[in-house]
């Protein structure tokens, strides 16, 4: 665990934490999801002094945020399969535009996928459909996901 001068680590306690449903119940198990809450705890404090530097910059009311993970939790039923807690992964997206949804959730399925068409969204390009890729063939590039922004604004994407 590296030092970070600005980090005050939350330490969990592997007898007191309560384990999901889908996880045995076992010393070992125990430690390990409170490593992860830890682990968790420091993410989400780095993430608070992400922001502290963009607002001190001068930039956090012109900046898109976009944090995601590539996978779920590193637990029985938890990343390759289709399980909620193999799918659920975490997504955080703070846009200064978008004020209608702030501070809630969504069960909107996203993907990464969606990252792209996203960021294309947030810059006002509509036309990237027509744009070439860059492979030897010169075909169409084609973007698999969709823009994620609807849901800043209704909760749900069409």
């Amino acid at each position: 665990m590296g030092v970070i001068s600005d980090w005050n680590p939350i330490y969990y306690q592997w007898d007191q934490v309560q384990l999901p449903y889908y996880i045995p119940d076992t010393e070992a198990a125990r430690r390990d999801v409170a490593a992860q809450y830890t682990t968790i705890s420091r993410l989400d404090q780095g993430v608070g002094l992400v922001l502290n530097e963009l607002k001190n910059s001068g930039h956090l009311n012109n900046t898109l945020i976009i944090y995601s993970s590539d996978n779920g939790i590193p637990f029985p039923n938890g990343r390759t399969n289709f399980y909620d807690s193999g799918i659920g992964e975490p997504m955080i997206i703070s846009s200064p535009v978008h004020k209608e949804r702030k501070h809630q959730i969504t069960n909107s399925l996203a993907s990464l996928l969606d990252i792209v068409p996203t960021l294309l969204d947030w810059y006002g390009i509509y036309n990237y459909k027509n744009m070439n890729s860059n492979d030897i063939k010169g075909s169409r590039q084609v973007l698999m996901g969709k823009s994620l922004l609807p849901l800043l604004i209704k909760g749900l994407t069409s």
